[in-house]
């Protein structure tokens, strides 16, 4: 789910899941009435002019490459001690600061330890908004990107979620709370096994991983 490129979620309803989110790269632009992908039906939310800039500014951040990946951004960090602290201050600063509306999103986000989702070096950073290093080439989202996706699929809890392509566990941990079940699939065997691994660790029950 979780690529060093701009992205924006795709979703559709089928018989198999109440909703079926899949991120990938898109062309900019606002997107028009429904079409089918490889006989899926696909729903893309019309992006406002804010909400699109927004996205491929955050989007972006994955594209500064270091030796190892992706680079850290220097951009406002978190100050507080505790990583309670530091997640409250994600939330003010990059979510709700940056636009994010929904209570139930922004809540979720107050309680979810996003650090348990990113490797040891990692930690210190985990609640910048900023996409990090997951290895295998792969990184996990910004904070905003993942909630923003989550404030657009707009989540209900008889909900079944269909996630392809598990990433860090991160959006499926997020989405848990507000849904019934989550089912997410990985095509990368150690990047899945990781993922389903901190999902059981954290006891997150309601969500089923396959790779």
């Amino acid at each position: 789910m979780l690529y060093p490129r701009p992205f924006v979620p795709l979703v559709s309803r089928g018989p198999l899941a109440d909703v079926i989110i899949k991120t990938g790269p898109v062309r900019f632009g606002y997107p028009g009435k429904p079409k089918n992908h490889d006989g899926v039906p696909i729903i893309m939310q019309k992006l406002r002019f804010r909400e699109f800039v927004s996205v491929l500014v955050s989007g972006l951040l994955a594209f500064v490459f270091l030796n190892d990946g992706v680079s850290i951004v220097h951009g406002q960090i978190p100050t507080g001690e505790t990583y309670a602290e530091q997640r409250e201050q994600m939330v003010r600063l990059f979510l709700k600061g940056a636009g994010i509306k929904s209570e139930k999103v922004l809540e979720v986000f107050r309680k979810t330890d996003r650090h348990e989702f990113v490797p040891a070096d990692m930690k210190p950073y985990a609640y910048r908004d900023a996409g990090l290093p997951i290895g295998d080439g792969q990184t996990i989202s910004s904070p905003f990107i993942v909630a923003y996706m989550t404030e657009v699929l707009d989540p209900q809890p008889t909900d079944r979620v269909l996630e392809i392509g598990t990433g860090s566990g991160f959006q499926a941990a997020i989405l848990s709370p507000l849904v019934k079940d989550v089912y997410s699939i990985e095509i990368v065997e150690p990047l899945g096994r990781r993922a389903a691994e901190t999902l059981k660790r954290l006891n997150y029950q309601n969500v089923f991983t396959k790779v």
